[in-house]
């Protein structure tokens, strides 16, 4: 194991403890165990995208013996949970955005969005590092691996805690600025959709802009259903990078009407696994659609593909 791989272990280690089930406050330090906070609003925003108390997510399980996706219902309360926040810290964090109406001039409330989003992603991070790790170790005691020699399960471990760190010290700039109440480091780009209530995501993804740079840039996409009429879309940004971002999403930003409306659903499905759909909007969807969509979506897990174009892939009625 070379110096950086040992560093980025213990510094792991020393942060999560292999204990996954903790409360990712700004400290680390909180001994509270984490509920199943939402990263989606419950009484707000599920509720208007339910049906008889369920909503339509993507959801991962075996098909044929195989790995499979498939959009499915699933229960409103469990819906978009992790277990990242103690309860506490769940209400205290969030509490400007669960108990009053969204105003897209507030930039604090565009930020909670963001943040609640930053902070899925550590956990997110953190837990597919720990299962990595996890793998890899019970690989080498089944098989006398030597843990000291480079492998491909060893290096795979490596990467999804070099990705945890990564992401964990993404957070700390919004930890500051929550700390300092300033967001003037924090940029937004909004866009109000007339339209009703069929889809909602709350995700932290990277950008590239470069395919011949590894360069990534960090950009929150949240979609929050307002009301029966209209729906917030909203990137949200370290205000140094708001050229990278603006380029990235150049051809969403200058378009308008029903084509926005199939640039957003694009960029969802590309780039977010955290996303809700409304049951009745869904059993609306042809056997077409629906295939050309769930293969869109399981395509791009594995790379970007926003040339790919179809108009089956609108989420918005």
């Amino acid at each position: 194991m070379g110096e950086r791989e040992k560093r980025l272990n213990d510094w792991f280690f020393s942060t999560y403890s292999q204990n996954i089930n903790k409360c990712f406050d700004r400290s680390m330090k909180c001994p509270n165990k984490a509920i199943r906070a939402h990263s989606i609003q419950n009484s707000k925003v599920l509720d208007l995208l339910c049906d008889q108390g369920h909503v339509v997510m993507p959801c991962k399980g075996l098909k044929n013996g195989k790995p499979n996706i498939s959009f499915s219902l699933i229960g409103k309360n469990k819906a978009t949970t992790f277990e990242g926040l103690c309860k506490d810290h769940d209400q205290e964090y969030f509490y400007d955005i669960d108990n009053y109406p969204i105003d897209i001039e507030n930039k604090k409330q565009l930020s909670l969005l963001a943040y609640r989003s930053v902070i899925r992603e550590v956990y997110a991070t953190a837990d597919a590092a720990v299962k990595a790790q996890e793998q890899y170790t019970t690989y080498a005691d089944i098989y006398d691996i030597d843990t000291t020699e480079p492998s491909d399960l060893g290096m795979l471990a490596v990467d999804k805690m070099s990705i945890a760190y990564e992401t964990f010290l993404y957070r700390k700039s919004y930890d500051m600025a929550f700390e300092k109440n300033d967001f003037s480091e924090i940029s937004h780009k909004t866009i109000i959709l007339p339209t009703s209530p069929t889809l909602a995501c709350s995700s932290l993804i990277t950008i590239n802009n470069n395919t011949d740079s590894e360069e990534q840039v960090y950009c929150c996409l949240n979609i929050h259903p307002l009301s029966l009429e209209k729906t917030l879309f909203v990137l949200s940004y370290l205000s140094v990078d708001e050229v990278k971002v603006m380029k990235h999403f150049f051809p969403l930003i200058q378009s308008n009407g029903e084509y926005q409306k199939y640039q957003i659903s694009k960029y969802v499905l590309n780039y977010c696994e955290n996303i809700v759909i409304s049951p009745k909007f869904y059993k609306t969807w042809s056997s077409q659609k629906k295939y050309i969509i769930v293969n869109y979506f399981i395509r791009t897990l594995q790379y970007d593909d926003l040339d790919y174009n179809n108009i089956e892939l609108v989420l918005f009625e």
